[in-house]
């Protein structure tokens, strides 16, 4: 199988809205607000699979959980960029995103957060760096890492891990070059998730098999 060697944001939407945001000083000051949309290309192909997808809401620590665009300074200190935000939390941001992405493939039966979705797999992620880097050069970098595990909703067994990881180098400081990187950061990783799933969600098929008591006793099996 054979995926597109980049999934082509349409454009990093970006609105200037005057909020009253306390900044320093205490004085009113205009905040970007950074809104990604994704949209494959024409020439995107997937082989497509017969079962649907629960996408779960990313797990993130308490400061990637927010609309805060965050910098990391050192290994262990984190600040925040001034004026500008994700348009929603980074998980719910990231699980639109993935949600949309993996949908507009046309790879599988349906696509759904869960619920009423009757899914054969879903799709269970870590967020563990989601941030710009400053190491003291004139320019900022890009950091995105996320854990992903395939898991077999009627066994909870986990078919598929993986550690993605993507990163990027900005022009500069200022956020018109930053919201660039982070465009080629989420199109490298949005394509690359989107190829992984449909590839080892193509192998568990061949291993677990169509029958429902045949598939919790060959997965007990394999874990004794």
């Amino acid at each position: 199988m054979k995926y597109p060697a980049m999934i082509r944001l349409a454009g990093l939407t970006v609105a200037v809205l005057a909020l009253s945001a306390c900044m320093l000083g205490g004085q009113p000051a205009p905040v970007t607000i950074m809104a990604p949309s994704v949209t494959l290309p024409e020439d995107f192909r997937a082989e497509a699979v017969e079962w649907s997808l629960q996408v779960q809401r990313p797990v993130a620590d308490q400061m990637r959980d927010s609309e805060r665009l965050l910098v990391r300074r050192t290994p262990s200190r984190l600040q925040v960029y001034p004026g500008a935000a994700w348009l929603d939390s980074v998980p719910e941001m990231l699980q639109s995103l993935m949600i949309r992405t993996l949908t507009d493939s046309e790879g599988f039966e349906g696509i759904g957060r869960g619920g009423g979705l009757r899914a054969r797999y879903r799709l269970v992620t870590e967020i563990r760096h989601f941030e710009a880097v400053d190491d003291g050069g004139a320019d900022l970098g890009v950091d995105l890492v996320v854990q992903a595990s395939l898991v077999h909703q009627r066994s909870s067994r986990q078919v598929a891990s993986r550690m993605f990881r993507h990163s990027g180098r900005s022009r500069g400081k200022e956020i018109g070059p930053l919201i660039e990187t982070w465009e080629t950061v989420l199109n490298e990783f949005l394509v690359d998730l989107a190829g992984w799933v449909l590839e080892e969600g193509a192998l568990a098929d061949g291993e677990i098999g169509p029958g429902d008591e045949e598939d919790r006793r060959r997965w007990r099996d394999r874990s004794r």
